[in-house]
């Protein structure tokens, strides 16, 4: 009989962890792209000392980053826009 119930709470459980784990992989995620996003701002600042456009993109990245954490329906969507944008702000910073 005991079985029959740790069979029955193993279920419930699972849908609980399969939860948490959606959670924490979309976490990850939005932090993994913000880290890039600061690195990415790091290198916009050493490239001929464009520490304002910089510093600007970075505090954007950091918004779109809690933007993604609290409405789970963007998720990891603005931290990757704004990662792109970052790459193409780097790209012009270093060709001119």
């Amino acid at each position: 009989m005991s079985d029959m119930t740790e069979q029955a709470g193993s279920s419930a459980d699972f849908a609980e962890h399969q939860h948490t784990f959606d959670s924490v992989m979309r976490m990850a995620l939005i932090a993994i792209l913000h880290v890039l996003s600061i690195l990415v701002g790091l290198a916009i600042g050493g490239v001929d000392h464009h520490w304002s456009v910089a510093g600007f993109w970075m505090v954007i990245a950091t918004i779109a980053a809690g933007l993604g954490a609290a409405l789970k329906e963007l998720s990891w969507r603005p931290g990757a826009v704004i990662l792109v944008v970052m790459l193409a702000t780097l790209g012009m910073v270093s060709a001119g």
